[in-house]
C-alpha cells in the first residue's frame, strides 16, 4: 500500500484497536492464478500474532491459501472532503479514510475440534456485548453438520501497514474545519470519520509536513 509519511500509522495499540473495531475485512488472494477476494469477519489474537476466521467450503479461495501469503484489508470510515471545509483560500477536493493491511502466512483448518473452537471464538466476539448472548449448542447434531460446510483460516501475521489519511498534511485550521463539517453531517460514516480525526488531533498528531 502506498503510504506517504504524513499518513503512516505505526502505533501497535492504535492498529490493534482499529482491527478490532473494523473486523469485517477483505481477504485477498488468488484462485487459479487470478485475483480473488472474500469478505469475512476476523478475530485478532494479538498474543499469538494470528487472525482467525472461517470460509465456506464451497468457496474455492481456501484451496489456494495453505502456506501462501495472504492480504487482509480492514477498512474504516471514509468520506469526500470538500475544499469548502478548509480555512485556506486555495485547495482541491480529496478523500479521507483509514485502512489497515495485514499480511501473513495462511493455514487452512479442517480439524473439527479446532474448527469448532474458531466458531466459538467468533461467536463470543460478536455476541459478547448482547444482553442475552447466543451460544452454539454442540449437543445439537445440526450444528455439527453445518461445521462440515466451512473451513477454518488462521493467518500468522508477518506485517501490518496502517494508513490514516486524515488531513495531517494540512494546517490545523483546515483540519478543524473538516472535523466541524463532518461532525455536522447527517451521514453516520462522515461523523465517524470526524471522530477519528478529532481523536488523532487530541492525541497530538496535529498537522504534519
Amino acid at each position: 500500500m502506498y503510504i506517504p509519511t504524513s499518513f503512516r500509522e505505526e502505533d501497535e495499540e492504535v492498529l490493534a484497536e482499529f482491527i478490532a473495531r473494523h473486523s469485517f475485512a477483505t481477504l485477498v488472494g488468488r484462485v487459479d492464478g487470478a485475483p480473488y477476494a472474500t469478505h469475512l469477519p476476523f478475530v485478532h489474537e494479538r498474543e499469538q500474532g494470528l487472525l482467525i476466521g472461517h470460509i465456506a467450503r464451497a468457496n474455492p479461495q481456501w484451496r489456494d491459501l495453505q502456506g501462501e501469503e495472504a492480504l487482509i484489508v480492514f477498512q474504516g470510515p471514509h468520506a469526500y472532503i470538500s475544499p469548502s471545509y478548509y480555512a485556506a483560500d486555495f485547495a482541491v477536493p480529496t478523500w479521507n479514510y483509514a485502512a489497515v493491511h495485514v499480511y501473513g502466512v495462511s493455514r487452512v483448518v479442517e480439524d473439527q475440534t479446532r474448527l469448532a473452537a474458531i466458531v466459538e471464538q467468533l461467536t463470543e466476539r460478536y455476541e459478547g456485548g448482547r444482553a442475552k448472548p447466543w451460544h452454539v449448542d454442540w449437543n445439537d447434531e445440526r450444528y455439527g453438520k453445518m461445521l462440515q460446510a466451512i473451513v477454518g483460516i488462521e493467518v500468522e501475521i508477518t506485517r501490518v501497514e496502517g494508513k490514516f489519511k486524515l488531513n495531517q498534511n494540512r494546517p490545523e485550521k483546515d483540519q478543524l474545519g473538516v472535523v466541524v463539517a463532518l461532525t455536522e453531517s447527517a451521514d453516520a460514516e462522515e461523523r465517524a470519520l470526524a471522530g477519528l480525526m478529532a481523536a488523532g488531533m487530541k492525541a497530538g498528531d496535529g498537522a504534519r509536513d
